[in-house]
């Protein structure tokens, strides 16, 4: 699975990312990282990336979450949009993003792994739904 996660506090990225590798280990899930507390940069390497699921954090400086979540939809971008962030009061204004799912970082413990599981078993879902098979040949 291709993650992308995007945060401007480099101790948080990488607590984020060691928690999120290890949930998805315990479900047998090898996940790819494109990690990033650059948000210019880590939006300059997204396309390239093609990442299934986006973590963000919204309250970044020059580029926020917002910034970077309006452009992957003027991308028609299809990855899964999680956003992760201390500003929990930003909850509604995310919709207009269409994010899967938002998660407070005062919560991460409890909730994180609950979405991600959620979140693997929706890019799996998508993954079958366009597979072809004819007799015993998948395609």
């Amino acid at each position: 699975m291709r993650i992308a996660m995007c945060d401007d506090e480099p101790i948080i990225l990488d607590e984020l990312q060691k928690f999120c590798t290890a949930c998805y280990e315990r479900a047998g899930i090898s996940p790819t990282w494109l990690v990033s507390s650059d948000p210019n940069c880590f939006i300059d390497e997204l396309e390239a990336f093609e990442p299934e699921l986006i973590l963000l954090d919204i309250d970044m400086p020059r580029l926020t979450g917002f910034d970077i979540a309006g452009e992957l939809l003027q991308r028609n971008n299809r990855a899964l949009l999680i956003f992760i962030t201390n500003q929990e009061s930003l909850v509604y204004e995310t919709f207009q993003y269409k994010p899967f799912d938002f998660v407070r970082k005062s919560r991460y413990h409890e909730d994180l792994e609950r979405v991600l599981l959620r979140a693997a078993h929706e890019v799996s879902a998508r993954i079958d739904a366009f597979t072809f098979r004819s007799g015993s040949v998948s395609v």
